[in-house]
């Protein structure tokens, strides 16, 4: 899950657009009181894929979206789906490695992402990646991380976080997970005000 050979050959042999684990009309509703109130603010969907999460929030009239995967298959399959459309997201080959923390999000969605990159052997990429997403975040602004794993797995990785960002976590109700023995829930994150002094 951590390879983008493995994502291209994916996304190459599925014809189809398609949701990963999740779909948007399943997610959408339990973090409905999460999303922005200012339709005008940007928004970035980190590990986007080939799914339908972007074009769902644009229909809510978010207009800044930008949508980040390593995989040049999804982004061109994406990129196709919006050919020739007025308005459309900003889709873009990003390794979330490497965020450019010029960029400030007020909502960062991580569909799995995080949960793909804790199957690699290098576990301090986990590490870099949340710190990537506190970083590109404005000061309140939201990242909405969901995620299968375990929780006592998890946790610890957001405690070291705790300087700079609040966090709660909510169950998400996904029967292909549940029937897995698995439990589905967004921990969403809330950048805190950094004090002067640390500026």
């Amino acid at each position: 899950f951590t390879k983008k050979e493995f994502w291209n050959k994916r996304y190459e042999s599925s014809p189809e657009l398609s949701n990963f684990i999740v779909s948007s009309a399943d997610l959408l509703p339990s973090i409905q009181a999460y999303l922005p109130s200012d339709h005008e603010c940007h928004i970035l969907d980190a590990g986007c894929g080939t799914s339908d999460f972007s074009e769902e929030l644009m229909k809510k009239q978010y207009k800044n979206i930008d949508c980040y995967d390593f995989s040049e298959v999804a982004i061109e399959k994406q990129n196709a789906k919006f050919d020739g459309k007025d308005e459309k997201p900003n889709f873009q080959v990003v390794d979330l490695m490497n965020l450019n923390e010029k960029e400030k999000y007020s909502l960062i969605l991580d569909i799995f992402t995080l949960d793909c990159i804790y199957c690699d052997e290098d576990q301090t990429k986990v590490q870099t990646v949340l710190k990537n997403y506190v970083d590109s975040l404005v000061t309140n602004g939201k990242a909405i991380i969901l995620t299968a794993g375990d929780k006592n797995m998890r946790d610890p990785d957001l405690k070291l976080l705790e300087s700079s960002v609040k966090f709660e976590d909510i169950q998400i109700a996904n029967s292909d997970i549940e029937e897995a023995g698995l439990k589905c829930k967004a921990y969403i994150l809330e950048k805190l005000q950094v004090p002067a002094n640390e500026e």
